[in-house]
């Protein structure tokens, strides 16, 4: 790197390091949850916090209150419009000439590809793209695996390091050519493992269930996601009947947390198949650190994930978890702590819920197991080093100080 600096007072400059993440949607899905957690890490002291997205939403409200600085880019659009693309590449060039980043670090496809480049056009000496999985999967089309391979490999040009959060994905894109190993680093979600340790919730745990309409004795199942065709949510209400058909004595429900298009489709799914008493819909919930704790095991169909935060979540609350078998989930899931389903089979994801539903040791045999690898694995202060360490390794920082942060998990 060219551009030298220290971020720490007293040192070469003696000014912050100026960091910028950018994202599109302004919500708080899994990708933006890490990354403001980063954001929050990041020690005001040392960083000047920056944040790209299109518009208003429960993510800049948050960054709001933590007191980052937030720039708005109304014509950055998840869908494809080469007017708006135009525009808002532009503008995020802009940006960062104006404030001169050190680092930014784009999430995501689409605000990965306008955010590499906008970046480079400034001269901005450190850029870092963090894939959260891939926008094309095992149940894509071969032309569009062809199409969205090329376009990373391309894009993979306008950067300096790219960050995949599973390293199935890492390990493919150097097997097949897109990116240089060099380039590529593997760093693991994490969260605050204390939040969800669920010795130090019993109380809040009972709380939540009431508020929830569970009984003491329900063994409560959690699909925690956005009601869209990439979790797969329809196909719940199947496993629900499949489970009612094999023990309609036993007492459980299926917890929903999430909303999306698909919510009314999924209703009429529980009632055509006479299971919408087990259907036990709450919608986002602002702690779901809580609600993880309330419940008693994870599930998760999706047809294709990243890492998913719902699945370590579970985990650091000491859940075990029931899976689909696609990326991502096989770098959480193992077989001490749950199982990995044929993934549009709901046959397969039903046994496995009966066996945990009936086995109360089991849950907390896989449960301690879950909870051992979350804090092996999966700890937000652990990512927050490896993310900070990469900052400093691409800008020429020496001293480990600037990477501590004051919150740790």
């Amino acid at each position: 790197m060219t551009k030298m600096f220290a971020s720490i007072p007293g040192t070469k400059t003696g000014r912050r390091m100026r960091v910028c993440h950018l994202v599109i949607q302004p919500d708080l899905a899994g990708s933006q949850r890490m990354m403001l957690d980063l954001c929050r890490r990041l020690d005001p002291a040392h960083y000047e916090r920056h944040v790209i997205c299109q518009g208003e939403g429960p993510l800049t409200e948050a960054l709001r209150e933590a007191g980052i600085r937030r720039h708005l880019v109304p014509s950055l659009r998840r869908a494809t419009n080469p007017l708006d693309d135009w525009r808002a590449q532009r503008q995020i060039t802009a940006i960062c000439r104006r404030e001169q980043f050190d680092i930014v670090h784009t999430h995501n496809s689409k605000g990965g590809i306008l955010g590499r480049i906008g970046a480079r056009r400034a001269g901005t000496p450190g850029i870092v793209h963090h894939v959260h999985g891939f926008a094309f999967h095992e149940f894509s089309s071969r032309l569009s695996r062809l199409v969205y391979s090329n376009v990373e490999r391309v894009a993979g040009r306008f950067c300096d390091r790219v960050v995949f959060v599973n390293d199935e994905e890492r390990q493919m894109s150097i097997d097949e050519g897109w990116l240089p190993a060099d380039k590529c680093v593997t760093i693991y979600n994490g969260v605050d493992l204390a939040r969800f340790k669920r010795q130090r919730n019993m109380n809040a745990r009972a709380d939540v269930r009431h508020e929830l309409g569970l009984q003491d004795n329900e063994v409560a199942i959690l699909f925690c996601g956005r009601l869209e065709a990439q979790k797969q949510p329809l196909i719940l209400a199947e496993i629900a009947a499949a489970v009612e058909q094999r023990q309609p004595a036993a007492s459980w429900r299926l917890v929903v947390a999430g909303t999306g298009s698909l919510e009314p489709a999924l209703r009429e799914g529980f009632r055509r198949h006479n299971v919408l008493h087990r259907y036990c819909p709450i919608g986002w919930h602002s702690e779901p650190h809580k609600v993880v704790n309330a419940c008693d095991i994870s599930l998760l169909p999706s047809l294709w994930e990243g890492l998913p935060l719902s699945l370590i979540e579970a985990q650091a609350s000491g859940l075990p978890i029931v899976a689909s078998d696609v990326k991502g989930n096989r770098e959480v899931v193992t077989p001490q702590t749950g199982v990995l389903c044929e993934p549009k089979t709901a046959t397969d994801y039903a046994t496995a819920l009966v066996r945990l539903i009936d086995d109360v040791d089991l849950r907390r045999q896989q449960g301690r197991a879950a909870r051992q690898r979350a804090e092996a694995e999966f700890s937000a202060e652990l990512c927050f080093r490896r993310v900070t360490a990469l900052y400093d390794e691409l800008c020429g920082v020496r001293t480990a100080a600037a990477g501590t942060s004051s919150q740790a998990a």
